[in-house]
């Protein structure tokens, strides 16, 4: 998924003919205490949100470079895979 989200980002910076630097990880998880199972089937249920940012040693619209960022950081997160709920935003702060 994170890979896919990269190639996204690639190809909306380079539509805009715009780089970044900064890159910000955004990841639903299930809040400890809350039901497994959603009261609204497809829903995300009560969460907490955790947030990486990382700034890059060089503006890039680089699909690989943005996905090995975004999954070192989804790997400093350590969390239960089947506590994700969801990527609500993924994002590249882009330069001029």
């Amino acid at each position: 998924f994170l890979l896919s989200l990269s190639e996204e980002i690639q190809r909306r910076l380079e539509a805009t003919g715009m780089k970044g630097k900064r890159l910000t990880l955004k990841i639903m998880v299930r809040k400890p205490g809350a039901p497994v199972e959603t009261a609204k089937f497809g829903g995300h249920g009560i969460c907490d949100n955790i947030a990486r940012t990382v700034t890059l040693d060089q503006a890039t619209d680089n699909a690989k470079i943005i996905g090995k960022a975004m999954l070192n950081m989804f790997h400093t997160m350590k969390l239960n895979i089947s506590d994700m709920r969801g990527s609500p935003i993924s994002s590249v702060t882009p330069l001029s």
